[in-house]
């Protein structure tokens, strides 16, 4: 994809189908640094200043990634209220209570690293079922 984020439901350039989550917006984002209009086209897709978003860092290096990084560029994005949300142990990431936060979420971040670490933690739970 080139350019900024395209909404789901909407056309790119390439007029091919598009095929994204069956309500809302989905930003695809990866590859090195992001500007700060990716950060804030997300914060904005999100609910901008009432947005409740759940950063989910799992896939990130060491025992307890924290998503500092991208909760510090969401925060002067504009978004007010981010919650770090981690486990690589599946049997936690299936319970209601770990999964609580992505019920009320209106955005959810995953920043980079092993991607496989994601589905080794949460593929068929709970947790994956909010998102």
């Amino acid at each position: 994809m080139t350019g900024g984020p395209t909404e789901a439901g909407r056309p790119d350039a390439g007029g091919g189908p598009i095929v994204g989550p069956a309500r809302g917006s989905l930003v695809a984002a990866g590859g090195g640094a992001l500007g700060p209009e990716i950060w804030e086209r997300f914060v904005a897709l999100a609910g901008g200043d009432t947005s409740r978003i759940v950063v989910v860092p799992t896939a990130g290096t060491g025992p307890e990634p924290s998503g500092a990084r991208a909760v510090a560029a969401l925060e002067a994005a504009g978004a007010s209220r981010v919650v770090v949300l981690h486990t690589r142990d599946a049997g936690v990431a299936d319970t209601d209570s770990f999964a609580a936060p992505l019920r009320s979420a209106t955005g959810v971040w995953f920043p980079g690293g092993r991607q496989w670490r994601l589905v080794e933690a949460y593929a068929g739970t709970r947790t994956l079922a909010e998102v």
